[in-house]
């Protein structure tokens, strides 16, 4: 949605590097939302996000819709702790 950076396991510990910190954790998430992110770029147009894009894709349609992010998110976080690819990538480091 207008990211300016895109990082992925190699690039963003070296986005840290000089700092005083050791990194915890490094992974992927939203592996159960390449599909549904696939299906809104088709549906709403590829390239630069648009007003259109911005205002309804991000946004489920509906109750159901909604219902159905959260049960796969749930099962993605309960059966994959580590998947290869996802749609976000989280790291945590401490001083």
């Amino acid at each position: 949605m207008g990211h300016l950076r895109r990082y992925d396991k190699a690039n963003l510990p070296a986005a840290l590097d000089g700092l005083p910190v050791e990194i915890e954790d490094l992974r992927y998430w939203g592996l159960s939302l390449l599909p549904a992110l696939a299906l809104r770029k088709l549906l709403l147009g590829g390239g630069n996000p648009t007003s259109r894009t911005l205002r309804f894709g991000m946004s489920p349609p509906n109750r159901l819709a909604h219902s159905l992010l959260k049960a796969m998110k749930s099962c993605e976080t309960t059966l994959l702790r580590r998947p290869l690819l996802g749609t976000s990538l989280m790291l945590a480091a401490k001083k």
